[in-house]
């Protein structure tokens, strides 16, 4: 039923069929009414069994709203297309931590979005990016975020914020594999495209500072940009300190190397942490023995 006799487009929420439908439910029930007028157990047994399928289907339709996921779940079984539902679908799954239905609901909202740049299709761009960052899955994030079409200045901060995200994790995964020239390339990658963001210098310094490749490792380089980002109270940082050190060690100017290693150390054994005093004193030795700290 619909509240004119042209097909409405907007918002179909159930109180605009319901109402309509009560002139057609009153007629019915006076029909009924009239032919069962001397039958009156086959009215009272009528009326029995169609009580007890409208209690039976307001309790199925009621289980429908336990939750917003199950909501959802009716709406695509009754529309199995819809990427609205999907995208939403997606949403909810991921507020409730349930990581590989978020995926799947995403990735069909995309499919069924037929690619076309609307809040749909970008909504579960954004998700299957985010999550798939979660996941540390950086390759197949980037290319979600690459084929993203933003709608507004706010969506396009949204992307770069991602794919800032997405190369930091890219760059550190090519340090684990030891591929340092990538892990160095991704890192300058970021300064260009984010030039106002200093918040992965110091990892990247770190890199720099300890690289076993030759061409990579550059000592001045990595106190330049470590430089950037320090401020007075850093200096009572034990990385900070552990960082410059190695940086100055780089650059074979070890005795400033050991001095700042030893207020590392000072500032480390007042915290009780054995496991990073042991660390601190390994690069230690290192200073002393004038060669450089170098990652394995």
């Amino acid at each position: 039923p619909t509240s004119s006799v042209i097909p409405i487009f907007d918002l179909a929420v159930e109180h605009r069929m319901y109402l309509p439908s009560a002139c057609v439910v009153a007629i019915l029930v006076l029909l009924i009414h009239q032919l069962l007028a001397r039958q009156v157990m086959l009215r009272i047994t009528l009326l029995v069994l169609v009580g007890l399928l409208f209690c039976g289907r307001t309790y199925l339709r009621a289980d429908d709203y336990r939750s917003t996921i199950s909501l959802w779940q009716t709406v695509i079984a009754a529309v199995p297309h819809h990427p609205r539902a999907y995208a939403i679908l997606g949403q909810q799954y991921e507020a409730a931590n349930q990581t590989d239905q978020a995926l799947y609901a995403y990735q069909r909202a995309i499919e069924y979005s037929n690619e076309s740049p609307n809040h749909v299709n970008l909504i579960a761009h954004l998700g299957l990016a985010k999550l798939l960052l979660q996941n540390q899955q950086t390759s197949q994030a980037l290319m979600i975020l690459n084929d993203t079409q933003p709608l507004s200045d706010g969506d396009q901060q949204s992307v770069h914020n991602l794919m800032l995200l997405a190369w930091r994790q890219e760059a550190a995964m090519h340090a684990r594999l030891r591929r340092w020239d990538l892990a160095a390339q991704t890192y300058e990658n970021l300064i260009k495209q984010s030039p106002d963001d200093k918040s992965f210098y110091r990892v990247y310094a770190w890199l720099l500072a300890t690289c076993p490749d030759d061409s990579i490792r550059d000592g001045q380089k990595a106190l330049n940009l470590l430089n950037q980002t320090v401020t007075e109270n850093d200096m009572a940082n034990v990385f900070v300190l552990d960082i410059k050190a190695a940086s100055l060690a780089a650059i074979q100017d070890y005795p400033a190397a050991i001095i700042t290693i030893n207020q590392a150390l000072e500032l480390a054994k007042s915290t009780g942490d054995d496991r990073l005093i042991r660390r601190l004193e390994s690069h230690r030795q290192s200073y002393t023995q004038h060669k450089p700290f170098l990652l394995k």
